[in-house]
């Protein structure tokens, strides 16, 4: 099972994900900011970083489904075009997925500007209902 967890930073993405964990609903679960933590635990955000922080990401997820492990994806996903690709790797994969939003009022663990949430609020998409299996 791949469970696509999506809402603003703040939401309680990665609190769900944990939780998920915990409970032994999922066995491992992946964010891009994963990405920017060295190997001391410390974030360090670089913003041009942000298209390898992604594709690590989708390929962490990939190699997850195929070794058949019930997985989190935790991102914004604002859009629609940027859940995509994982519902893709579930479909060829014969995987089921769910799409969760997280809608929780949170302080951001990440500091992200007032103007970046702005861009993120105004550009958020419902998923199709015909696209939600």
């Amino acid at each position: 099972m791949l469970y696509i967890i999506r809402g603003l930073p703040g939401s309680g993405k990665s609190t769900l994900a944990q939780k998920m964990l915990q409970e032994k609903k999922i066995d491992v679960y992946y964010e891009a900011d994963m990405y920017f933590i060295n190997k001391n635990g410390e974030y360090n955000f670089i913003k041009e970083k942000i298209p390898e922080a992604h594709e690590w990401c989708q390929d962490q997820v990939r190699n997850a489904v195929e070794d058949r492990k019930n997985v989190a994806v935790s991102n914004v996903f604002v859009t629609f075009i940027q859940v995509l690709p994982y519902v893709v790797m579930a479909d060829v994969r014969n995987t089921k997925y769910e799409i969760i939003e997280c809608k929780g009022r949170y302080e951001s663990i990440h500091n992200v500007p007032q103007e970046e949430m702005q861009k993120m609020k105004d550009n958020w998409e419902r998923m199709p209902l015909n696209f939600l299996k």
